[in-house]
């Protein structure tokens, strides 16, 4: 996070926390959320099939049918290498960037990612933008 206007130093927030729950397969196809977490945009990638989700708003304890979602490719084959289609839609651009950046720990599975409305961390920040405060959860996980 940019301090600029504050202070000559940038702030870095680390930690861990320990959710409820998390994001996993109730049965083929099917997202649950068990994080807590209200997920403003998420993705799920599916590796294995090459597959990209751009899942609606996600609330706390809601399931997602995957199969009644229309899927992008990850990556596709161009003149024999492999490459990441530029994104054409803007809308989620950030989110699809960033979670492709974490495919690798999803070890050849799927991985959902998603924005949460609020920090991660148990942090308050005293200032006035903090309602908009954004945090990216990532979870490695594979089909039942």
């Amino acid at each position: 996070m940019s301090l600029l206007k504050w202070s000559f130093r940038d702030l870095n927030l680390r930690g861990l926390r320990e959710f409820s729950g998390t994001v996993h397969f109730v049965a083929p196809n099917r997202l649950r959320n068990d994080t807590g977490q209200y997920f403003s945009e998420a993705v799920y990638l599916d590796d294995r099939a090459n597959a990209l989700y751009k899942l609606p708003p996600i609330e706390p304890r809601q399931e997602i049918q995957l199969d009644t979602i229309p899927s992008k490719p990850i990556r596709t084959r161009d003149a024999g290498a492999i490459v990441v289609p530029p994104n054409l839609d803007e809308s989620g651009a950030l989110l699809r960037e960033l979670a492709t950046s974490y495919l690798p720990l999803a070890n050849a599975g799927g991985l959902f990612a998603g924005f949460s409305d609020g920090p991660a961390l148990p942090v308050e920040l005293s200032v006035h933008h903090e309602q908009d405060t954004h945090s990216l959860i990532v979870v490695a996980l594979d089909q039942p």
